[in-house]
């Protein structure tokens, strides 16, 4: 597969997902969650067929590489969190119920999103770091502009520090379990929050920092390995 079809193929997933999302939260059916999982599901058998043919190595995809700055990237995003907003705890689930939903934000969530914008993306641009970093993390934020502007600012900041992550080698699946976990957190365990300073101003310091962040990962790119 050529890399113009592999790049027209990324449009079409992500033209047709900010579409199809904001459709469904306009709208809010009764059966939002059983679309909610087949898109999730045509995102991951598909985006996996084009991370192969688009030049990502089985260990880029499958392996624990990059554990430790992945789980650096949430510990960081964790504390951040909690100086910007102030957390609450959402009603008590049963632990099976739980075990369940951070399986599927890891899969379906985590994954998915890793694979078609720390994969295929960074793959398609691969000697290109503004456009698969920089360019990259702003769309992954805009695919998220059906929840909220701060949603928007939110993930930009988090996809700059998974991006650079890659960059430095994480795999998918390192990057998908703390992309998971941090999700699991947010929805499940604090679903309710409060801004501490404000919208304007917690973003701001949350962009801030994320990008920060970021350029300093960067910037010791050259003592890790590539992306593979």
């Amino acid at each position: 597969m050529s890399r113009a079809t592999l790049l027209r193929a990324w449009w079409i997933f992500f033209a047709g997902s900010v579409l199809l999302l904001s459709l469904l939260f306009a709208w809010r059916p009764l059966w939002i969650r059983e679309a909610l999982f087949g898109l999730s599901l045509l995102q991951l058998v598909v985006g996996l067929t084009l991370a192969r043919r688009g030049g990502v190595a089985p260990e880029g995809l499958f392996t624990g590489r990059g554990w430790g700055v992945a789980l650096g990237i949430l510990a960081l995003l964790l504390l951040l969190e909690q100086v910007v907003v102030a957390h609450a705890f959402g009603p008590r689930q049963g632990w099976l119920q739980a075990a369940i939903e951070l399986v599927r934000r890891v899969v379906l969530i985590g994954f998915v999103e890793e694979l078609w914008f720390r994969g295929v993306w960074m793959a398609l641009f691969r000697e290109r770091m503004a456009i698969s970093i920089g360019l990259g993390s702003l769309l992954f934020g805009l695919m998220h502009l059906p929840g909220s502007g701060e949603a928007v600012v939110y993930t930009t900041g988090v996809g700059l520090l998974f991006a650079a992550a890659r960059q430095r080698g994480a795999s998918i699946l390192t990057l998908a379990l703390a992309h998971g976990a941090l999700d699991w957190i947010n929805r499940v365990v604090f679903p309710g929050s409060a801004f501490r300073m404000g919208p304007v101003a917690s973003m701001t310091l949350y962009a801030a920092v994320c990008l920060t962040a970021t350029v300093v990962l960067l910037w010791r790119d050259n003592q890790s390995p590539r992306l593979p």
